[in-house]
């Protein structure tokens, strides 16, 4: 059964004056991938929130997955979860992100968890740094193998119930 990602944020979102923004919590429970990758993530995203950034969302995701992943990050607020665009990716991750961080004061199911985790998880690992890394030209082919990569890397650590989204993914990149 596939989780209603739409459903929690709505959820979320009607909750959020609620729920104490102070008291959140890094992810506990890595995958293994993504305990590897610490300082390996970590390091890139600081780097790119010391540059200015084009558009507060960009910024909103580097602080959250920094903060995910325990990184420290002087002053960091959650701020109230904006508009939520089908189109828009990042917007899903961002919600994601801070439902995680706050799920000690935000109810949801063992099935809703399990699927927010690995969405995060794949997101964090790959998403993010991809985001991020993709407009510098010259690095445009290494960083797409990279991607591609850990798309193949990320689909063979799956499920067989998980690994429709994978497939889903990798026909969007092209593998």
């Amino acid at each position: 059964m596939e989780v209603n990602y739409d459903s929690i944020f709505s959820r979320f979102k009607k909750k959020w004056q609620d729920i104490n923004k102070d008291d959140n919590s890094p992810f506990s429970n890595l995958s293994p991938n993504l305990y590897e990758k610490l300082d390996d993530l970590i390091t890139p995203w600081k780097l790119h929130l010391a540059q200015h950034q084009p558009r507060e969302d960009y910024r909103k995701l580097l602080e959250l997955a920094i903060r995910s992943l325990n990184g420290p990050l002087p002053n960091f607020r959650l701020r109230r979860p904006g508009a939520l665009h089908q189109a828009h990716w990042m917007a899903k991750v961002i919600y994601a992100l801070k439902i995680l961080l706050l799920a000690n004061h935000f109810k949801l199911t063992a099935h809703e968890l399990s699927g927010l985790k690995r969405f995060n998880f794949f997101a964090l690992e790959l998403y993010v740094s991809a985001w991020f890394t993709a407009p510098v030209p010259s690095s445009a082919p290494t960083n797409d193998l990279q991607l591609l990569q850990g798309l193949a890397k990320y689909r063979t650590t799956m499920t067989r119930s998980q690994r429709p989204t994978s497939v889903s993914l990798a026909a969007t990149f092209g593998t």
